[in-house]
């Protein structure tokens, strides 16, 4: 959970603009962004701004059902909706699409709420983990199994690390979670 000091997330959001944080957001090469309690977008970093082809302006008030298609979108959707009913924090890898191409992307979703324990809306972190390819497969297997190791943090339950075993082991084959 990440509690902010505000009371309206898109102010908060406006107030951060120009700053260092805004700057070192931006450089990342992760996919970050902010959405509202009912999954539009706040904010957008760069490197999510170019993977979705769009400028910030453009993006801000869209969901994901109006910028990716019916079969992402609704589980992008759900996760969310389960993420504000529970506040358990999203940790899985899914789909994405990249340039025409399906590519799978490890996602960390959080609530953001402010001092008074209200639910404000979500910022999340997408990295992309391979193309498709053998090759790429075989690094994003390496990558997602050492994040398993030594970056998960001390919200990721039980079940959600169970939970990501078997998704490796559903997309990179058998023993990928050696």
């Amino acid at each position: 959970m990440i509690r902010i000091d505000c009371r309206d997330l898109p102010s908060h959001i406006s107030l951060l603009e120009g700053s260092i944080f805004a700057a070192v957001l931006d450089e990342s090469p992760d996919w970050i962004y902010i959405k509202d309690t009912d999954s539009r977008f706040l904010y957008s970093n760069k490197s999510h701004l170019k993977h979705i082809g769009m400028r910030a302006e453009q993006i801000i008030g869209l969901n994901d059902l109006e910028l990716y298609p019916t079969k992402l979108s609704s589980i992008y959707y759900a996760d969310e909706t389960r993420l504000f009913d529970n506040r358990i924090p999203i940790v899985k890898i899914e789909p994405n699409h990249e340039n025409g191409l399906d590519v799978l992307v490890i996602t960390v979703k959080q609530v953001v709420v402010n001092a008074r324990d209200e639910t404000l809306g979500l910022m999340g972190i997408s990295r992309q983990l391979g193309a498709g390819d053998e090759e790429s497969l075989a690094k994003a297997r390496d990558h997602v199994i050492d994040m398993l190791r030594h970056d998960v943090g001390p919200d990721v339950t039980l079940t959600q690390m169970r939970a990501l075993e078997a998704q490796l082991g559903e997309y990179f084959g058998k023993g990928a979670a050696r």
